[in-house]
C-alpha cells in the first residue's frame, strides 16, 4: 500500500477545502474519505481499508494537534490490501474544525441529499467517521456537480466516551440550533446507506463485544509475540488520581504488585510530564517509567505484561478485547474517597458498562 502525505493550507476557507476534495471526487481519485482524532478510530479506519477489494483511492484526515504522541501516519501501514491507495492530510490545526461546517441554511440544504429517492442509481463514496462529521462532510454532496455521487457514512468508535458520555437533550439541541434541524438532521441519518462498525453493542447498560468487529480489528493489529513477561504495567491519566501529592495510588498499586512479586513499570499519559514520578521511583525497588510517547499498544506488543492496571482509560478495554491481557481499574478505591458527586455518576457508570471485561483491582 502506498501511502501519501499531503498538508492543506490551513489558511483556505472550509467551503475551499470542500470543493478541492468533491474535485477529487468528480474526477475518480477518490472512493473513500475518513476522519481520525483518536486510536480507536486508527483502528476503525485501518480494518475497513483492509476489507476493499480491487484498486481503491482514499484520503484520511488527521488534525494537526493530533500528530506526534497520538497519532502518525505510520499508524496506516499494517493493512494488506496493496492495491489500495490514500493520501493523508496533515494540515488541520483548528481543534474546532469539526464544528464549522457551514452557514445554518446551507447546512439545511445539505439534508436534501440524503432524501433521494434514487440513491442505489448514485455511486457511493464511503465516509469513514464518527457520526458528528456528518455536518462537514454532507454539503460536499449538494451541489450541483456532485449529482450522481452519494455519501455513505461508515461509522467508527471514538473511545469509550462514545458509551459513557451522554449528553443532556438540551446540549443536543443547542449543538443543532434548532428542534426542526434537529428532526430534520435524525430523518436524514436514518435514511442514510450506513453501516455500524462499533466494537461494543450495548445491553442492559453493559458493553458487549461484536465479535465480528473485534475480528476485523485484530486483523490490522500487531499481536504480542512470545510468552507473558512477568511484569505488571500501571497506565496512568492526567490529573490528580496518580498525583503522588494526591491519593497516592501508584504508591498502592505498587505495594499490592510487589506482594504479588512481580516488578511495575509506569506508562504515563502523553499529556502528562514523566519526571512526577521520580520520587517514588527513587523510594521503591523494581518500579521503573516507560517513556510517555510510545503508545501503550506498542509498548504491550513490545513487552507482554502480565496484566494491566489504570483508572478510566479506553486503553484498559482496548487491551482486553483486543490483545487478550486482563486489566484492572482502581474506580473502586477512588470512590471511596470520592466527594464529587458528578464524578462519581459518571465513574459508577463507566464501572458498570465495562463490568463485562474490566475486572476491580480488588480482585488481585
Amino acid at each position: 500500500m502506498k501511502g501519501k502525505n499531503h498538508s492543506i493550507d490551513t489558511s483556505v476557507s472550509v467551503d475551499r477545502i470542500r470543493e478541492a476534495l468533491a474535485d477529487m471526487i468528480r474526477n475518480n481519485r477518490l472512493d473513500f474519505l475518513a476522519y481520525v482524532n483518536t486510536k480507536w478510530q486508527v483502528m476503525g479506519v485501518n480494518a475497513k481499508m483492509n476489507e476493499y477489494e480491487g484498486d481503491k483511492n482514499g484520503l484520511i484526515l488527521i488534525p494537526e494537534y493530533q500528530l506526534g504522541n497520538r497519532i502518525s501516519p505510520d499508524d496506516f501501514q499494517n493493512v494488506s490490501n496493496n492495491k489500495l491507495d490514500f493520501w493523508l492530510v496533515t494540515g488541520f490545526k483548528d481543534r474546532n474544525f469539526s464544528k464549522i461546517a457551514t452557514d445554518y441554511s446551507k447546512r439545511l440544504y445539505s439534508y436534501h441529499t440524503l432524501f433521494r429517492k434514487d440513491k442505489d442509481e448514485y455511486e457511493y463514496i464511503d465516509i469513514i467517521t464518527k457520526q458528528q462529521w456528518i455536518d462537514f462532510f454532507n454539503p460536499l454532496f449538494s451541489r450541483k456537480e456532485m449529482v450522481g455521487y452519494c455519501p455513505r457514512y461508515i461509522t467508527v468508535d471514538t473511545g469509550v466516551g462514545d458509551y459513557i458520555h451522554s449528553r443532556p437533550k438540551q446540549q443536543i439541541l443547542k449543538r443543532s440550533y434548532n428542534i426542526i434541524e434537529q428532526k430534520l438532521r435524525k430523518r436524514a441519518i436514518n435514511n442514510l446507506p450506513s453501516e455500524q462498525r462499533q466494537l461494543f453493542s450495548v445491553k442492559d447498560g453493559r458493553m458487549v463485544l461484536r465479535k465480528e468487529i473485534r475480528n476485523a480489528y485484530q486483523e490490522v493489529v500487531d499481536q504480542p509475540s512470545g510468552a507473558s513477561q512477568e511484569s505488571v504495567l500501571l497506565v496512568t491519566q492526567p490529573g490528580d488520581i496518580f498525583h503522588p501529592d494526591g491519593h497516592d495510588f501508584v504508591k498502592r498499586i505498587y505495594i499490592r504488585v510487589k506482594e504479588l512479586g512481580y516488578p511495575l513499570t509506569i506508562k504515563p499519559h502523553p499529556e502528562e510530564n514523566s519526571s512526577k514520578y521520580n520520587g517514588i521511583i527513587s523510594d521503591c525497588e523494581d518500579i521503573r517509567v516507560a517513556e510517555n510517547d510510545v503508545p501503550v499498544e506498542e509498548y504491550v506488543v513490545e513487552n507482554n505484561p502480565k496484566f494491566v492496571v489504570g483508572f478510566n482509560s479506553t486503553s484498559l478495554l482496548t487491551l482486553k478485547v483486543l490483545y487478550d491481557i486482563e486489566t484492572y481499574t482502581i474506580i473502586d478505591h477512588y470512590l471511596d474517597e470520592c466527594n464529587n458527586s458528578t464524578k462519581e455518576k459518571r465513574l459508577v457508570k463507566f464501572r458498570h458498562m465495562t463490568s463485562n471485561y474490566i475486572h476491580s483491582f480488588r480482585e488481585i
